[in-house]
Parts: C-alpha cells; sequence; structure tokens
C-alpha cells in the first residue's frame, strides 16, 4: 500500500499535508491502473485550481 500527500507550504515556511490518497499496486498486466505519478499529478491538478500556495507531491511508500 502506498500513500500520496500533496503537502502545502505556508508564506512563514510552515509545511502541512493538505490531501492524501491511497495507491494499490494492480495484481496483473490486465488490470492496469493508473500509477502513483499519475495518481499525484491528478491530485496536484485538482487542488491546483483551488488555491495559489506553492505545493510539494510527497510519494511514501511502506512495506507492510
Amino acid at each position: 500500500m502506498n500513500i500520496v500527500a500533496l503537502h502545502a507550504v505556508r508564506n512563514n515556511g510552515v509545511e502541512y499535508p493538505w490531501s492524501y490518497a491511497i495507491w494499490t499496486k494492480p495484481e496483473n498486466d490486465a488490470d492496469k491502473k493508473q500509477s502513483k505519478l499519475d495518481l499525484a499529478w491528478q491530485m496536484l491538478q485538482t487542488v491546483r485550481k483551488q488555491v495559489t500556495c506553492r505545493l510539494w507531491v510527497v510519494v511514501y511508500t511502506r512495506i507492510i
């Protein structure tokens, strides 16, 4: 399981998570879904329509 998070940075340098989504790896090539990068790009485009602050894309991977 992977978490894709968007972080916002205020003018004073304070960083905070804006939104996140969970990405799961497709089980086989026939079930090809969007990549983590595609998901992050889609999230970033959605948030950019709403705000003018600088956004960072952070990909955090944790193996359980």
